[in-house]
């Protein structure tokens, strides 16, 4: 449990490291006064904030894909398989956060005007595919894989395995983006659902309490192809 607790709280320690950075640079006067916060589609800095301001608005981006990493880690009622995934969507996303963050603030070292803080076109060429990519491959349309395992598969990447053993049962369900706030692979509490549109979805409940729900229009062929081997 120490471990996982350990674990858990592995994020503060970028965070923190960030944080001493960023005040260190500021107590240096390496930085501008207001500190860019925003760009516009033209590059341009069009949103600003004090030191403060600029450290709330980094906690809120990394205060989400760190309570995902801690609730992962700490968890005991969560299958396996879907830790792991919690765990490998919250540390990239984290990652990503941090590696933006550290990104804009590099760029304002030395320079007096914030308004000059331009983002250069590196960003647009490396972030921006990198963003619509990583849409693009949770938006797809889930495939499911019957075989020795289940698999559930986004764009022919296994996202998802389950062992028949781990399976209750497998039925079907009508399923809505409202009910999950969004489109795409979603998470809820002791759920996540391969959402890309609403509709007729198959529903695998583990033993452990798990629900999964995929969308597809062929409901009954899989209930009919997963029920025999569970």
């Amino acid at each position: 449990m120490t471990k996982r607790i350990l674990f858990a709280l592995s994020p503060l320690v970028p965070i923190s490291l960030y944080a001493a950075w960023v005040m260190l640079l500021d107590q240096g006067g390496l930085l501008p006064r207001p500190l860019a916060t925003h760009w516009g589609a033209t590059g341009s800095p069009d949103g600003f904030a004090g030191l403060e301001g600029h450290f709330i608005g980094a906690g809120f981006g990394f205060a989400i894909p760190a309570l995902i990493w801690a609730v992962a880690a700490l968890s005991t009622k969560l299958h396996q398989s879907i830790r792991r995934l919690l765990l490998v969507l919250a540390v990239g996303i984290f990652v990503a956060v941090f590696v933006l963050m550290v990104y804009f603030v590099a760029i304002q070292i030395g320079v007096s005007n914030p308004r000059d803080v331009a983002v250069g076109g590196g960003f647009y060429f490396v972030f921006l595919p990198l963003l619509f990519g990583v849409a693009y491959l949770i938006m797809g349309t889930a495939k499911i894989s019957v075989g020795k395992n289940l698999k559930i598969k986004l764009r022919g990447i296994t996202f998802l395995t389950l062992e028949f053993s781990e399976i209750e049962s497998v039925s079907e369900a009508k399923i809505s983006w409202k009910d999950f706030g969004g489109l795409g692979l979603r998470f809820a509490k002791n759920k996540v659902a391969f959402i890309p549109s609403s509709g007729r979805a198959l529903c695998i409940k583990t033993h452990s309490g798990q629900e999964v729900f995929i969308r597809t229009n062929n409901v009954d062929l899989a209930i009919s192809l997963i029920a025999p081997k569970i």
